[in-house]
């Protein structure tokens, strides 16, 4: 049920990117500097639930290689590759659309949340916790997500001119930023 859950929400996430891939890449070539927040967890949690499932799959793949070599190379070939080809593409995507410094930060917590979670669920850690030890593992997940949703009060620096140069002639703005990315998506600006 845990697998076919991941497997759900990943789904649903590339069928919103699809749906909505016009949109997202003008949006986000125009929201360069402050994208939203939902927008790029699409691509993040697409690529840290796929890392879940290859990490998932090469747990499979170590315990079966103490059992079968045949059985660990079907579950290497058939779950791990095609999982982290799509990690891969995700995470391109990704830092295609928004800057490093927003994407990556986004994915790597999904990516420590859900390998947490659900590893603990699948391999029932979770039953040998004690109380406390949930709780603080809890509030652990709650202090993520907060900083998670912190991105979304980002506010763009407009306090700067969009044209300014300092005396080194280095441009002070993200206008040129956006300028390139839509001439790297094929775009006028």
């Amino acid at each position: 049920a845990i697998m076919s859950g991941i497997v759900l929400t990943i789904a649903v996430s590339f069928l919103l990117q699809t749906l909505n891939a016009k949109t997202i890449e003008r949006e986000a070539a125009e929201k360069l500097e402050n994208p939203s927040l939902l927008k790029v967890i699409l691509p993040a949690w697409a690529a840290a639930g796929t890392a879940t499932l290859t990490n998932l799959g090469l747990k499979a793949f170590s315990e079966l290689l103490k059992v079968s070599l045949k059985a660990s190379i079907v579950c290497f070939v058939a779950v791990v590759v095609p999982c982290a080809a799509v990690q891969i593409q995700s995470i391109n995507r990704g830092l295609r659309l928004y800057p490093q410094t927003i994407f990556f930060p986004i994915y790597s917590s999904l990516l420590v949340l859900s390998n947490s979670l659900f590893g603990s669920l699948i391999f029932l850690e979770s039953v040998a916790m004690k109380p406390h030890e949930i709780g603080v593992f809890g509030l652990g997940v709650a202090l993520v997500m907060a900083g998670i949703s912190l991105y979304s009060q980002r506010k763009s620096d407009d306090t700067k001119e969009n044209d300014a140069s300092d005396e080194n002639g280095s441009l002070n703005n993200h206008k040129s930023c956006r300028s390139l990315q839509s001439a790297l998506l094929g775009k006028e600006s």
